[in-house]
């Protein structure tokens, strides 16, 4: 039970709706309302005003929907939880909200006593984590070989490459070395959860894996995160590996695995996933939850075939376009077709076209254990590779400027 009122913003653009829910709450002494605003861009400016522990949020309105304004909070606010409500009960409208950040998803116009019980559990859950953080930093050393000691927050990136052998665990063990720095805490995730291999990138070996964190996600705390995460010295990038046998793969529940991306975030300010090429539940949802998606391919025509299906895909469901970046892997200057040749074809823009690794400099470091951008920061791919950690924060400064 929370030791303070909890305050809560509303969300609607509909006058009378946020007038009956004053009328429903304004006798409860725990809550408080504490403002409220007409569109999700509206929200995301009060929410900054007024660090409310809980938005009562609709999900239908102009300019930015519920669902958008609900991402854009939980990504920027993480201490405030979302509740969305809707006039239409699609479990595809709740499937959305809840991939968003949203805590919960009612029905309009809700029964009094399941909104205020709602409110309170979410509130209840903002004022915890915020005591957990100010606890945190007041220790004068949390247990945690990475470094975590208070929230931040971190942003996602969806490494995901469209046919085996696009060298989507090497870039993604690389992009997560040249993230990291004095300022920036970098989580690597193995997403593959039939053939995970980045340990073995790294040269280390663990008795925990991602299953160790799915059983308790709900009772996460920074001391069973540093218990079960491996921490690379070198680089001091912190790993979480994949299930050890593929009989385990199944238990990896996509719906877990998104919260607990989630949760990560609180505590890195880069959770960096490397994904299975096939798209199943699993890789997708990491990439529907991803801020940005890294989609790897090579020039080869069943890899770009490939690239185009995906695409098709990727467009369809309705992704945010400005979330993905395309890059092309073992790029030969010598070969007859250009970046830009692809990217017309593909109606796709390519960020960068990684250079073939001439020297085969990348695979004897596979053999060593030792990440390229950790030992031959000078090589050509190690490079580049560096050059697009560089482009995709500049990536999210622009979408952080644009909300």
């Amino acid at each position: 039970m929370a030791d303070r009122t909890i305050r809560v913003l509303l969300v609607d653009d509909i006058p009378e709706t946020v007038n009956n829910i004053k009328r429903m709450l304004q006798f409860d002494p725990i809550i408080e309302i504490v403002g409220q605003a007409t569109d999700g861009r509206d929200a995301l400016q009060r929410v900054k005003e007024l660090d409310p522990d809980v938005v009562l949020m609709d999900i239908n309105m102009p300019d930015m929907d519920g669902i958008t304004a609900t991402q854009h909070i939980r990504q920027r606010f993480i201490y405030t939880q979302v509740v969305i409500l809707s006039v239409q009960n699609d479990p595809n409208y709740m499937r959305r909200a809840m991939r968003a950040g949203a805590h919960d998803f009612l029905s309009k116009p809700p029964m009094m006593d399941e909104l205020t019980s709602v409110i309170k559990r979410a509130g209840n859950i903002s004022i915890e984590q915020r005591s957990m953080a100010e606890a945190s930093m007041s220790m004068s050393g949390m247990k945690s070989s990475g470094g975590m000691v208070s929230m931040v927050q971190g942003k996602s990136i969806c490494v995901y490459g469209v046919k085996g052998g696009a060298g989507t665990t090497t870039i993604a063990a690389n992009l997560a070395v040249a993230l990291r720095s004095k300022n920036n805490k970098v989580c690597l995730v193995d997403g593959n959860n039939q053939y995970g291999n980045v340990p073995v990138l790294f040269s280390l070996q663990s008795k925990f894996n991602v299953l160790d964190l799915l059983s308790r996600v709900e009772e996460l705390d920074p001391d069973i995160i540093s218990e079960v995460m491996l921490h690379h010295e070198a680089s001091g990038v912190d790993i979480l590996a994949a299930p050890p046998r593929l009989e385990n793969a199944e238990q990896v529940v996509p719906e877990l695995f998104a919260t607990l991306v989630k949760y990560l975030r609180r505590y890195y300010h880069y959770v960096v996933i490397d994904t299975s090429s096939y798209l199943n539940e699993l890789t997708l949802s990491a990439i529907e939850s991803a801020d940005i998606t890294v989609m790897m391919s090579t020039i080869e025509i069943t890899a770009l075939k490939n690239a185009n299906s995906f695409l098709v895909l990727y467009r369809a469901l309705g992704f945010n376009p400005n979330k993905l970046m395309f890059v092309l892997n073992f790029f030969d200057r010598r070969e007859h077709i250009s970046p830009d040749r692809i990217s017309e074809s593909l109606h796709q823009p390519i960020e960068m076209a990684l250079p073939l690794d001439e020297k085969n400099e990348v695979r004897e470091s596979v053999k060593r254990g030792v990440p390229l951008n950790v030992e031959l920061r000078t090589n050509i791919l190690s490079r580049n590779i560096f050059e697009l950690a560089k482009r995709i924060e500049d990536r999210f400064k622009k979408m952080d400027d644009t909300v």
